[in-house]
């Protein structure tokens, strides 16, 4: 049970609903952010009236049953108590937005300002990082942390050819592959 439904509750640093990838590179001695950032694919159906209905509905259920599955676990894995109550609060969160994602237009509204925020607060928490810190990097940050962090240098030329002149356009996988076995 909790393979499955730790597929589809989301959140937490193991797995992030948001992601941020930022790329610093220097032009004429100043540093240049190139920013690109992603929203679980669930999240985005919530911002959808009618269809935020039933995927909210599912998100809701699901992460019920994550819940009371984590609540059980805490009681009888003493040694792990922690671990599953994190994963309950996650679920406890996730019911709360799946049941305001079903609720047409205000819950979708209500959703996208919330995501809002907590991207602007994130995006804070990035520009915060003195330029010289990110300068001629790709890192990738999840809720505004910084979690791997390559120099451009370390990357093969197709990889840095392709950040310089597409990087809005690359995917996560492509991303996180150029940081593959870097941690900050």
């Amino acid at each position: 049970m909790l393979e499955i439904t730790n597929k589809f509750v989301f959140g937490g640093q193991g797995r992030p609903d948001a992601v941020q990838f930022v790329y610093t590179e220097k032009k004429d001695d100043k540093p240049i952010d190139n920013r690109k950032g992603s929203n679980c694919t669930i999240n985005q159906l919530g911002y959808i009236p009618v269809v935020s209905t039933f995927t909210g509905g599912c998100r809701a259920l699901l992460s019920l049953v994550h819940t009371i599955t984590h609540l059980v676990q805490a009681i009888l894995h003493s040694e792990e108590r922690h671990l599953h109550l994190e994963e309950a609060k996650l679920g406890g969160i996730n019911i709360v937005r799946g049941s305001i994602e079903m609720i047409p237009i205000i819950g979708n509204i209500t959703m996208l300002f919330i995501d809002l925020l907590r991207w602007l607060h994130w995006q804070k928490k990035i520009d915060a990082i003195p330029g010289k810190e990110r300068e001629n990097h790709l890192i990738k940050y999840i809720y505004g942390k910084e979690v791997s962090k390559r120099s451009i240098d370390e990357l093969d030329d197709d990889t840095k050819e392709k950040m310089r002149e597409h990087f809005s356009e690359m995917t996560d996988d492509d991303l996180s592959l150029s940081l593959r076995g870097v941690v900050a």
